[in-house]
């Protein structure tokens, strides 16, 4: 309780596993390809081509839509009365804001170690770019007195960190990964 590592964290996590499970759908975006000044641009000796591209410096580049359903299996038990009640929490590093940023977070599953989160994650994978993501395993403590909602007072069963391109470049799109805790980093 209160944002700490689950007892015994050496014993209970090594054997920890969290799987994610994928489908990726390629989305239609726009290609655009950079226009490059020559003498067949819409500049041509001072007149100027109606019906000549127009330069854009800016391009996208493909996109896709990931939906990423996570399960764990063999979790640390957080509990002293009952079994630990997992919650999964993904995490991304956004462009221009330092640290990471909550993307997304599962539903509470009571009393289960080998939880398989019904919620799916919808991400959009961007070719070419790094997209680190982190996903936490969290031991939710609801009905605990005097016990706030918030992340920093729930017990950390174990993160994994990776990115995109290692999620989506998978084996039979699905990525297999030892949680980790602040003792077995």
């Amino acid at each position: 309780m209160g944002g700490s590592s689950c007892p015994n964290p050496e014993e209970a996590i090594k054997d920890t596993i969290i799987y994610m499970g994928f489908d990726a759908k390629l989305n239609k975006a726009p290609h655009f390809k950079r226009i490059l000044n020559s003498s067949l641009s819409s500049n041509m000796a001072g007149f100027v081509n109606p019906s000549a591209p127009r330069a854009n410096p800016a391009f996208s580049l493909p996109t896709t839509t990931v939906e990423l359903s996570i399960r764990c299996a063999k979790l640390s038990d957080c509990d002293f009365l009952s079994k630990s009640d997992p919650v999964a929490i993904v995490f991304g590093k956004v462009k221009g804001h330092p640290g990471w940023r909550e993307l997304w977070r599962s539903e509470m599953v009571l009393n289960d170690l080998n939880p398989m989160f019904k919620k799916r994650f919808m991400y959009e994978y961007r070719f070419e770019e790094h997209q680190p993501i982190k996903v936490e395993i969290y031991d939710w403590d609801t009905n605990d007195a005097g016990v706030s909602k918030d992340l920093s007072d729930q017990d950390v069963i174990g993160a994994i960190e990776t990115t995109m391109a290692a999620l989506v470049s998978a084996p039979n799109k699905q990525y297999t990964a030892v949680l980790k805790t602040k003792q077995n980093k």
